[in-house]
């Protein structure tokens, strides 16, 4: 790394899985002016290297792309926890807001070690308290879906009733995939997971074979949970 290069780490919030950090890297990485790009997945933490002159230039590139790429991710600067602005600067309210927060702190109790503590603790488990809720969030997701599509399958009632049900439990369980694929569609993305898991359910669709569509996209989404506590819980130990 030359002298005048720069290193700049971004946090990223929604990075979910394997694939899509690998996409962001490669992706990060075809933007001219970019001498290094990585994306560490376990820490969800994109590492960019550029010509420190060449910053107000390339920084809006980034953060366009990672938007089109990755819409759900929110980037924030690794170390002091900064929103990242459309000019993929941190943006000046937040740096306001911190600096009338910290004054506020050492007015009414001054700048003691144990106030810094707390701060410092509250801070390193917000991002742990909300996996937890993604995760009972999901947990609800397929109980309510296996819920629909065991009433569609079992349940005494017409082939059309029986058929909004599939739909429906296939819809609860995957609607986020099958948004995604669209957006990656509208982005001229193809072929990622989201692509190819939507096209298998909906060819099953095609065919009548209600059940396995549902169910598929049901199970697909019982992997991903347990991936995501998986990755939550080394992530954790790593921390």
């Amino acid at each position: 790394m030359s002298e005048k290069a720069k290193q700049i780490e971004w946090y990223l919030d929604e990075l979910d899985c394997a694939n899509c950090a690998s996409k962001v890297e490669t992706g990060i990485a075809k933007i001219e002016g970019i001498l290094e790009s990585n994306v560490n997945f376990m820490t969800k933490t994109l590492r960019i290297v550029i010509e420190e002159d060449q910053e107000a230039e390339i920084l809006p590139k980034v953060k366009q792309k990672l938007s089109v790429m990755e819409p759900d991710i929110h980037p924030t600067l690794k170390k002091s926890g900064e929103p990242i602005g459309l000019n993929g600067l941190p943006l000046v309210a937040a740096q306001t807001a911190d600096a009338k927060y910290a004054e506020n702190v050492r007015d009414d109790h001054g700048p003691t070690s144990d106030d810094a503590e707390v701060h410092s603790h509250g801070h390193s488990h917000a991002h742990g308290e909300g996996d937890k809720a993604e995760i009972r969030k999901a947990v609800i997701r397929l109980i309510v879906g296996f819920g629909i599509l065991l009433a569609a399958i079992f349940a005494p009632v017409s082939g059309t009733v029986s058929l909004a049900l599939f739909v429906t439990a296939y819809l609860v369980a995957g609607y986020d995939i099958v948004w995604s694929a669209l957006l990656n569609i509208k982005h001229g993305q193809l072929f990622d997971e989201n692509f190819l898991m939507t096209i298998a359910t909906l060819g099953a669709f095609a065919i009548k074979e209600y059940p396995e569509a549902a169910a598929v996209m049901l199970f697909y989404q019982v992997g991903e949970l347990f991936s995501s506590i998986a990755v939550g819980k080394s992530r954790r130990s790593i921390a």
